[in-house]
């Protein structure tokens, strides 16, 4: 699995951990408790044990004459003495691992049996095994969900628009891993996710989204609480300009990867001024950056690689003065290293891998102090590796490789880069 994926994964599951303590936030006092199972919620829960395989480990501590509020996975919530449960949490725990499908859970994970709990409101079932089936209908009748996790967990078909019904959900994961069966999708309109109003995360990354047409902006634009927005690998098509007012104020993430832009860059991007995260990488985009990225002002992480961009960069990108994670590569830039890029103080990641860049590396590259990953590779560099490069004391890991610089690598002080894990120059006659 590559870097980036696993990145995003670790990324994704601390924002769950931090979105569904917020989520199942109340002003009714609310109590954990470790006692007082339901009988009809034990139940509910050894019928679901029963229609899954592999549960030897995480489900050991479910039998019929323990108080589920103290199975593995199950947390009760006591109100004014009637005590229920209100998340369960089946998360693989080697989700991080090589050998995750190994300790997946598979079966009826979704067992009707499920709708018994009529105060759960959080269901994580995320890296287990569905078998390819759908996600079935009966979820929309849990009406009290907060958090909804079902990603990487092999469901295939339709998703069901009774998804629609869960007008509580503040965080929803449906992100496909459809390497294994058939891609999900929608097979009309995405028109159910309007009734989500609360929403405030929402991933549904390789998921068949085609058939959504150009009306995904506006359904997703009736989600005014919405903080993070992950549409990687959807088959959707991008809208160049919108007859609607945005009403994504509240917008800090945006991925909208490998989906198809038809060459430009859509108008309406510039106005989601409060986003922190914008990652277009391998959207079919061509031209020039336009300037108006500059009004994008809070980015932290602009991702824009693997498109057919060419230079040069508009002077507004020096704006960006938050940015620590610019990814340009494999686009067409061209001439030298960019001069607006040298004055972005904050970064920590530039990637200008494979840009057609040429010319000399210039010397104000070493006023990037803070910079840790520096990717130059591939281009048609040419002349001496200045020494400022050996002011990057934080560097980790610098690859030059693939171009026409000249010298001795003594000449930019490496012995000065003592946290350099990763130095890469071959194919230079160096």
């Amino acid at each position: 699995m590559s870097s980036m994926l696993m990145h995003r994964r670790r990324r994704d599951i601390f924002m769950l951990c931090w979105l569904t303590s917020h989520a199942l936030c109340s002003t009714e006092a609310v109590k954990v408790v470790s006692e007082g199972c339901s009988p009809a919620e034990r139940d509910a829960l050894l019928l679901l044990k029963a229609g899954i395989r592999n549960s030897s480990a995480l489900l050991s501590s479910w039998a019929a004459q323990a108080d589920c509020c103290a199975w593995s996975g199950v947390v009760c919530r006591n109100r004014s003495g009637d005590v229920r449960v209100a998340e369960l949490n089946l998360q693989n725990p080697n989700a991080e691992q090589t050998n995750e499908y190994d300790t997946a859970l598979s079966g009826e994970l979704l067992n009707p049996s499920l709708s018994s709990l009529t105060a759960l409101r959080s269901l994580n079932l995320s890296y287990n095994d569905l078998g390819g089936a759908p996600i079935p209908a009966f979820v929309g009748s849990l009406r009290q969900l907060r958090v909804l996790d079902l990603r990487w967990c092999n469901f295939a078909g339709n998703l069901p628009p009774h998804l629609g019904n869960l007008t509580n959900l503040r965080y929803l994961d449906l992100k496909s891993n459809s390497f294994l069966q058939d891609r999900p999708r929608v097979d009309s309109s995405l028109d159910w996710l309007k009734a989500l109003s609360s929403l405030t995360y929402l991933d549904m990354s390789d998921v068949d989204l085609s058939a959504a047409a150009y009306n995904w902006v506006s359904t997703i634009n009736s989600l005014p609480a919405l903080r993070q927005l992950k549409l990687f690998l959807c088959n959707l098509d991008v809208p160049p300009s919108l007859d609607l007012e945005l009403n994504l104020t509240s917008l800090t993430t945006l991925d909208l990867s490998l989906n198809r832009f038809h060459s430009t860059f859509p108008n309406w991007l510039w106005n989601l001024t409060g986003l922190l995260s914008l990652q277009l990488g391998n959207s079919r985009l061509q031209g020039q950056l336009p300037p108006e990225i500059g009004n994008l002002i809070n980015l932290v992480n602009l991702d824009l690689s693997l498109n057919s961009l060419h230079g040069p960069l508009p002077t507004s990108i020096w704006k960006l003065k938050n940015l620590a994670n610019l990814d340009l590569s494999f686009n067409f830039l061209g001439d030298s290293l960019p001069t607006g890029i040298m004055n972005l103080s904050s970064l920590s990641t530039l990637n200008l891998a494979n840009c057609s860049l040429t010319g000399p590396i210039p010397t104000e590259l070493g006023n990037l102090t803070t910079l840790k990953y520096l990717y130059l590779d591939l281009n048609s560099l040419s002349g001496r590796v200045p020494g400022e490069i050996g002011k990057l004391l934080d560097l980790a890991q610098l690859d030059l490789s693939a171009n026409s610089l000249r010298g001795n690598i003594s000449e930019f002080h490496i012995s000065n880069l003592t946290r350099l894990q990763c130095l890469f120059l071959f194919d230079n006659p160096l």
